[in-house]
């Protein structure tokens, strides 16, 4: 079989399994095609059997080869998640569902589509540990937390925003269901029915159907490289006299670029001139892969600006923790604005997850995985720019888990969604991150969930089927 290994570039039965899947998925490995034996196969790369045997153990778990002692291991005549191909096929229509990543998975389908840290690279023991020892305290740590968080995780994350932006009190923080719910709570009390927002395009997911149900206007801001075009932005003001701003300003969702510090400083003047709020989404900040990043929004100027934060990116997606610092005369009203629609968050998750900061354990899961991702991230744009055709460009992601790709005109993301799709490889279609009505030639690749021979076989795949598009495309003109 054609099968190169690197030693460099991660497991070795991962390389031999992804390569394998590659083959199934491209259809160079019909279904039933009969694999090497594990010993054959590990004489041949020059590996132990017990790494094919893991190769083929994960091949198995994917629902992508069969294998028993008569007949030895073959490709399967059906895939495993068959019916999650069909769920996956409307995404461009219904957006991400909760379970996308299990789908993905058990269809034996590379996704590239949800911008999120890995699990398998979450330690999950010690913060574990904190829940178990929760068990042996008081009960009321099984109680409604309080409005605002509880005071243990209220004074770990001001300790962190204190380090990492600007200097924090507790009493200035609010604790949230992670951080799409700190800003649904902001839009509620900065914003009415009818108001324009002002939106650094693209977005996060979901965000223009956010604005939608609270009844907003969303104008997107145009980009002028990594930042914005405040001329734009302040026609806009004028035109249109919007509330707030939303800003991106490190690694934003789709492009993990990082905003100048004169655009940062041009967008205080803006807000300040107009009588905005500005509301800072610093989620992704902590995914950082080691640039300088100018000071944050908040820092230059807090009267006006809400900071967002959230650790479901940075640690875990399934800790759905996210915070907002803001002024003290308006905590309380985002508060009454919490305990309206939910009583309160978890104390005895809140509390767990304080006791895991205090202990250092989360600067040591950065310290661990922010290489990691980096070698993911490098393993993304390079084989972009060596599979890539010309007319495609992208954006040089300095942190975050995505790059936002620009296909050139008459090509369409759902299109390519489709096809890509019925190859095995699932990306984000731009349509799910913009607030403007031009999405279709644009599409978010994240690669946080694929190990890196993962993510270069997949960006060759879409590399060719691009091609193949933009060449039909160009035959039809």
């Amino acid at each position: 079989m054609k099968i190169a290994l690197d030693p460099a570039s991660g497991p070795m039965h991962r390389q031999i399994a992804e390569q394998i899947r590659s083959m199934i998925l491209g259809g160079d490995l019909p279904p039933g095609t009969g694999l090497p034996s594990v010993r054959a196969l590990s004489e041949e790369l020059g590996t132990s059997s017990l790494t094919v045997h893991h190769a083929y153990r994960h091949l198995g778990d994917l629902g992508l080869v069969i294998s028993s002692p008569r007949r030895g291991t073959r490709v399967a005549n059906r895939l495993v998640g068959a019916d999650g191909m069909v769920k996956l096929d409307r995404l461009p229509q219904e957006g991400p569902v909760s379970d996308f990543e299990h789908w993905a998975e058990s269809s034996g389908v590379r996704s590239m589509a949800s911008s999120v840290g890995d699990p398998s690279l979450f330690f999950p023991e010690e913060l574990l540990a904190e829940l178990e020892q929760l068990r042996r305290d008081s009960p009321w740590n099984f109680y409604y937390s309080e409005p605002s968080g509880a005071p243990p995780l209220l004074t770990q994350i001001a300790r962190i925003v204190s380090r990492d932006v600007l200097q924090t009190d507790a009493s200035e923080l609010v604790v949230t269901s992670g951080s799409t719910r700190a800003i649904a709570l902001l839009l509620e009390v900065l914003t009415e029915p009818g108001d324009t927002v002002l939106i650094q395009d693209p977005g996060r997911l979901w965000l223009t159907e956010l604005l939608r149900v609270k009844r907003l206007v969303g104008l997107p801001l145009r980009s002028v490289g990594a930042g914005i075009d405040i001329d734009h932005a302040t026609h806009c003001a004028r035109q249109y006299r919007p509330k707030l701003i939303l800003l991106s300003p490190d690694f934003g969702h789709a492009t993990g670029l990082v905003m100048p510090e004169t655009d940062r400083l041009a967008s205080i003047r803006l807000a300040s001139d107009f009588g905005m709020s500005i509301v800072e989404d610093g989620a992704c900040t902590a995914l950082n892969f080691g640039v300088r990043k100018p000071p944050a929004i908040t820092l230059l100027d807090p009267a006006i600006s809400a900071y967002v934060g959230s650790f479901s990116y940075s640690l875990c997606p399934g800790v759905r923790t996210g915070f907002l610092r803001i002024a003290n005369q308006l905590r309380s009203r985002v508060t009454a604005a919490s305990q309206a629609t939910g009583v309160s968050g978890s104390r005895f998750l809140q509390v767990a997850l304080a006791r895991y900061l205090s202990g250092g354990a989360y600067d040591a899961h950065l310290k661990r995985v922010l290489p990691r991702y980096r070698a993911r991230r490098d393993a993304m744009l390079s084989a972009l720019a060596l599979h890539m055709p010309r007319p495609v460009t992208w954006t040089e992601s300095r942190g975050g888990f995505s790059t936002w790709l620009t296909l050139p005109p008459g090509l369409s993301s759902t299109d390519l969604y489709s096809q890509a799709l019925g190859h095995g490889v699932v990306f984000a279609p731009g349509k799910l991150f913009l607030t403007s009505g031009d999405s279709e030639r644009y599409l978010r690749l994240s690669f946080g969930m694929l190990e890196p021979d993962a993510i270069r076989e997949s960006v060759r795949e879409l590399a060719r089927l691009t091609s193949q598009m933009a060449t039909e495309s160009a035959l039809g003109s």
